[in-house]
Parts: C-alpha cells; structure tokens; sequence
C-alpha cells in the first residue's frame, strides 16, 4: 500500500513534544488477528461498486484485480503483474475513497496521535490534582476544535474510534476495545486496565498500515455505505465524508453514487461545523460551510483540491449560523466565508492548508486582514506572551527544559519559543506571496523619525505626543503598529545592546520581503469577497463623490469598520 508518512509529516509538526507515559503505556496489549481474506469480500466490494458506478459492471481488469488480492494466498494469473493489480486497486480506491491510501490513513494517524498525546497530558494533570479534572470542568481539546476567537462557535471535532471503524470495521474495533476505558475514566479503575486511547494509536501503527488495499477498500465502501442507511439528515452523510477526509466518497455523494435520496445535494450544501445543539442562553454560535470551506478548517487538503478544482466547489459559498441572537433561525451570510476561513486557519498555525488555498485555490490574504480580522491575527502573529497555552504555537520547547528554572526564566523561555512559532508563521506567509501592504497600507516615515530623533525633538514625552498629534490617522497606526512589534522583539533580548530601535527594526522587517513576489490582487474577479474595497466604495458612494474607483489598489489600507456578522 506504500509507505504511510510518519506522525506531522503531512502537515509540519506544530507541537513535537511526545506524549508522556500515561500507567497503561507499557501494557503489553495483545491484538486478535485479523481474519483472512475470502471470496466472499471480493464479491461483497464488486457489488459496492457496481453500485456507485449506477449499476454499469466494472470492467474485467477491475474484477481480475479484486479477485486476485482476495484470494488467500494472492494469486496473480499469467496476463496480470503485482504493479498492475496495485495500480488498478489504488485507482478504485482514488475514484471512491480518497487522493490516497497514504494521504487519507494519515489524516487519521496525525489526529489519533496528538488527541491522544492531549488526553495524556491531561490524565497526568488529573493524577496530580488527585482524580479532580481541570478547573471549571471545561474540555481542553475546545481550545484545539472550537473557532479560535471572536466567537463562541464550536468546530467540527472527528473521533479516533470511528476512523478506526472506518479502516477496520465497527466488529474489529469492538473486539479491539474490549475491556478498555477511555483515559477520562481511568482514574478509579486498577492500574492493568487500558486505555481506549492507546489501543486505537497502536491499532492504527500494527493493523490499519499494514492493512491490504482489497480489505481496506471494502471496509471503508462497507462503513459509508451503512452511514448513508442510518443517516436521519441527508446532509449527515456528505458531512461524514469530509469530516474524515474521504474526498472519493464526497465526489460520489454529489455525484448521486449513493443513490436518489441524496440528489439535492450539492458541492455547495451548507454543512453544520458541530452537531452538538446550541444551549440555551450561552451565547453560542452554530455554524455552517460548505464542504470547501469544512475541508479547509479541518486541514484537509484533498477535500479541498477536490471540492474547488474538481467539483467545482465555490469559494464564495455562503455561511450559515444559528444562535441565541437569531433565536434559533437559520441565516445565512454572503461574502463571509473566505475570509472568516484565512483568519482561522491562520490563527491555526496551520501551514499546509494556507499553501493548499492560496496557490491552488487563488484564496487572496486581503480577504482576510481588514479592521478587527486584521488587529486579531497581528496580535496573534506579533504580540509576545508569557505563557503560551495553544498547542499548535508553543514551539519545540518541552517541560523538562525549564523545569527547574525560577518563574521568570519559565516565562522567557516559553515565550522565546512560542515567538519562534510565530516568527515561521510570517516568514511562511512573506513565501506565499502575502503583501506587505496589507500589514502597513502607510509605511512608516523612518526617516523623518531619525531626523528628529538626531535633532533631539522627541526627546520628552511631551515632544513625543505633540508629534504624534501632528500625524494623520493612518501614519499613527503604523507607528503604533511597527512599536508594539518593536516591543516584542526587544523583551526577548538579554541585553540593550541587542535591542533595536523602531526604525532598525521596522527596516529588518521589511528586509523579509526582499526579492519576494507579492500576492496579486484580483479585484474585478473577487470584488465582493473584499471586505476593504466594499468598505472603500461604500464611503466614497456616502460621500456623495460619484466618482468611481481607478480599478488600483491605492484605495487599499484606509480600514474598513467591516466586521464579521457573528461577533460578539
């Protein structure tokens, strides 16, 4: 089947940290063997198929192919070599399942291990505090799922048991599980009890990767085939294929490979993020997206590939929500999705997703920084923090590093680290082709600052604040800006003499966009998912100009008091 990529090898790793030893790590957790192959599942995963091609029987190298990997031992006949059974085998699975056997088993490895690392780390933390969980009994993993700020939405969360299901059948899993508990419940239970956790991480290194191609095939077309007969919302089913990266599956459903029932459905049906009902009075948010826009919070970048370029996904596909302030009634917003989709994905730290939308999708990053978009991902981005509790930008530092180092040496630490993260956040961003512009519309007038500087006019407060008043709106907002980032950058520094000043260190900043090519704006393409230019059109329409804008960009940084319909 190939080889499966080792754990953040798909997306760069955000957390290399391991997992500690949770009490059921070193169980020596002994698997029942997987059943042989037969003849009964090579005509059990014909019949699938037939089925998603509309009836119309598969042609004979696909049959010879099936039969041959589901015969035990595997035989090949004369005409028919192992590369050709492979290749055919790997296409059928491309066609209904997924890119590949190694992108979309991967996809479940990579959550499997850092829910499982999560869960771990909150164990130990449980133990410590004697059995009591974290404080206020709120869920760790919502910082991890859940809409990264602004608002109170909850995000789409997969389960590690039922991708297991998926690649194994729900029989194997629940032989599998057997007499295991997950780690949340462990605290009362004898010390040789397992952990639920732990087996699904082991089951998907031993069995799910070492799996035939024929078996894992069927198993996957079985499961989803199942989902779509106990499915109560038609839109549940389509929502399964791209909560667990099945972009294969998702082609078929629009395509109508899983019958008359699902017809209505298209690439661009709305989609809810959670399935978890709104609580009342919470001020909770519940979302909806297209499969595009789902795809791409969840990191999946065939989903992506596939709903944009392939099915013809729409990139600007509306939103919907549901909430206390609508009460309870669907709405649906125009023109918010993309740009709400960049904040969280960056806010993320989510690397390979960015790349995947901007340059295969033609995602524009000026959709996404204007007015209070733009202050949050700066903030995230730039701003230093003493303790940074994201797990996706803590950087490569671990626990045993600052140990025992007094509080304010932790703070620097982990701070220094974090700032890292964030510093590869820009520098990725800077090679996608993010414009300078967009993070200062007003450059900074270093020179002038120098020359008074060396005049020594800005010497008091006094000098210093006259001289800001003297500014415009836009100049004071770069200075501020370019300050705050100063400030950043300086409180890292063990001394002053490695400290720089505004102006240095609006100059090295800059540097990084040297011999960079900037994004290039496709404003007549995409003129309404630009919240800054509708802004700037919608002042000079108040104004009562009647001029028109010159189609250039010289309209761009003003601000825009745009802001996301579902913030609070």
């Amino acid at each position: 089947m190939g080889q499966i990529l080792s754990r953040g090898a798909e997306e760069e790793a955000v957390n290399p940290r391991p997992a500690k030893k949770a009490k059921t790590e070193d169980n020596n957790i002994k698997m029942p063997p997987l059943p042989p192959p037969s003849s009964v599942n090579a005509s059990k995963l014909i019949s699938l198929l037939v089925e998603l091609n509309g009836g119309k029987p598969l042609d004979l190298a696909a049959i010879s192919a099936i039969n041959s990997a589901c015969s035990s031992p595997m035989t090949i006949d004369g005409t028919t070599t192992e590369e050709t059974l492979n290749s055919t085998l790997n296409k059928l699975f491309t066609d209904h399942v997924g890119q590949s056997p190694q992108i979309v088993i991967n996809h479940a490895i990579q959550f499997a291990s850092d829910y499982y690392d999560r869960e771990t780390n909150l164990f130990n933390e449980t133990e410590m505090r004697g059995g009591r969980g974290p404080w206020g009994g709120e869920d760790v993993q919502d910082e991890w799922f859940n809409a990264p700020s602004g608002t109170c939405a909850k995000g789409p969360r997969p389960d590690s048991k039922v991708w297991l299901e998926i690649f194994l059948g729900d029989e194997r899993v629940k032989e599998l599980l057997d007499g295991s508990y997950p780690l949340r419940e462990l605290h009362d239970k004898d010390a040789d009890v397992p952990a639920e956790e732990h087996i699904i991480w082991e089951a998907f290194k031993d069995e799910v990767t070492t799996l035939p191609l024929c078996d894992l095939l069927l198993n996957v077309l079985s499961y989803v085939r199942n989902q779509s007969n106990e499915c109560e919302d038609r839109t549940d089913i389509l929502r399964f294929a791209v909560l667990y990266g099945l972009d294969g599956v998702m082609r078929d459903i629009v395509r109508g490979g899983y019958g008359d029932l699902y017809d209505d459905l298209t690439i661009d049906t709305l989609l809810e993020l959670s399935d978890e009902p709104i609580r009342p009075h919470c001020f909770e948010q519940k979302f909806y997206m297209s499969p595009l826009h789902l795809g791409a919070i969840l990191g999946y970048s065939n989903i992506v590939a596939t709903a944009c370029n392939e099915l013809g996904g729409k990139i600007d596909a509306p939103l919907g929500m549901q909430s206390d302030g609508t009460m309870g009634e669907f709405v649906t917003y125009d023109h918010c999705s993309p740009s709400y989709v960049m904040e969280w994905i960056i806010l993320k730290n989510m690397k390979a997703i960015l790349k995947t939308l901007v340059e295969d999708c033609g995602f524009q990053f000026r959709w996404a920084f204007h007015g209070s978009s733009k202050d949050t991902i700066c903030k995230r981005i730039f701003e230093l923090s003493e303790y940074e509790s994201n797990p996706r930008w803590t950087g490569g530092i671990l626990e045993e590093d600052y140990a025992f180092e007094s509080s304010r040496v932790r703070r620097r630490m982990r701070s220094a680290s974090a700032y890292k993260e964030q510093m590869k956040m820009l520098d990725y961003l800077v090679d996608l082709g993010f414009p300078f512009a967009l993070l200062f519309p007003t450059e900074v007038k270093i020179e002038e600052l120098e020359q008074l500087q060396k005049a020594k006019k800005l010497e008091t407060r006094k000098q210093n604040r006259e001289y800001m008043r003297s500014l415009n709106r836009k100049d004071r907002e770069a200075i501020d800006l370019a300050s705050e980032m100063a400030s950043s950058y300086n409180s890292l520094k063990n001394s002053e003499a490695e400290m720089l000043t505004l102006c240095d260190y609006y100059r090295m900043l800059k540097k990084k966009w040297d011999g960079k090519e900037s994004q290039v704006a496709r404003l007549e393409e995409f003129e309404a998912l630009d919240p800054t230019w509708r802004a700037e059109r919608r002042r000079q329409e108040e104004d009562g100009s009647g001029e028109e804008d010159s189609g250039d960009e010289s309209s761009y940084g003003s601000g825009s008091s745009y802001e996301f319909p579902g913030d609070y």
